[in-house]
Parts: structure tokens; C-alpha cells; sequence
């Protein structure tokens, strides 16, 4: 079974996603800068991605960082 549940600020923009697969749920945050531009994401907790922006907010690059487990 898949359920997905969104939260918006105010802005309308996705804060938070709670994916629930075969009853695993995930969270996926995003944050963003005071110019509403997405800065962060964070899958359970851990930063997965960061974005930076020029002066005229172009992004400039988007670091993902890999999610290592251990059995």
C-alpha cells in the first residue's frame, strides 16, 4: 500500500512529504531561503541535497549527498 501526505507553509510551498510504503514510512523536508528559492532537503533526517543561487537567483549547483546504510 502507498500513502503520501503533503504540508505546505503558507506560501503554498511543500515543507514536508510523509511517503508510507508496504507501512515504511519516509519524511522528506525541504527548506528555502527568505526569497522562497528551495536551499535543503532532508530524507529522515539527513541532508540528501543543498542548492545554492547567484545574485539574480539562478541556481548555481545542487550537491546530493549519497545515504549510506548497513545491514
Amino acid at each position: 500500500m502507498y500513502q503520501v501526505y503533503y504540508t505546505r507553509d503558507k506560501a503554498g510551498r511543500i515543507t514536508q512529504k510523509l511517503e508510507t510504503i508496504e507501512g515504511i514510512t519516509h519524511s522528506i523536508d525541504y527548506s528555502y531561503d527568505l526569497a522562497g528559492r528551495l536551499i535543503e532537503v532532508k530524507q529522515d533526517g539527513t541532508v540528501t541535497e543543498t542548492y545554492q543561487y547567484d545574485a539574480n537567483g539562478n541556481r548555481l549547483n545542487n550537491a546530493q549527498y549519497s545515504k549510506c546504510t548497513t545491514k
